[in-house]
């Protein structure tokens, strides 16, 4: 007992160098441009951008501002509803959004939104409320 007393005491002498200062760490907010402080999912993508989703849309910061993507009425080229819960990249750079809503996919080339809709409701596995989008062993969703 007494030498896993010594040890433990060891190891944490050994890890007391680690602490929160050796990483930054930066508070952002809706006073920092970001949609709605309730962050559902966060995902960082190929260029470096972090991908912030709230209950009020799809927020892109780029290390000094957000970038806001939010559901249009009559838009179909847009988020397709803005309670935003999960997201994911593929290999070709897209990203993959799902929500309260249902599902869409972000063209990195275009910068417009395709609804997964029709594939939901043509295929019956896909329910409207998307909590849950993961990578496939080829790397897309």
């Amino acid at each position: 007992m007494r030498k896993i007393i010594i040890g433990l005491c060891l190891l944490l002498c050994c890890t007391s160098d680690l602490h929160a200062a050796d990483y930054p760490v930066k508070y952002l907010g809706i006073e920092h441009g970001l949609s709605n402080n309730a962050v559902t999912s966060i995902f960082q993508d190929k260029k470096g951008f972090m991908w912030f989703g709230t209950y009020d849309g799809l927020n892109r910061y780029d290390g000094y501002s957000f970038q806001v993507y939010r559901n249009r009425v009559g838009d179909s080229s847009s988020l397709i509803g803005n309670a935003v819960y999960t997201i994911a990249g593929d290999s070709r750079d897209n990203l993959w959004v799902g929500g309260q809503k249902g599902a869409c996919v972000l063209d990195s080339s275009r910068k417009n939104f395709t609804s997964l809709k029709g594939l939901v409701y043509e295929l019956g596995i896909l329910s409207r409320y998307i909590s849950i989008i993961d990578n496939s062993r080829t790397g897309n969703p």
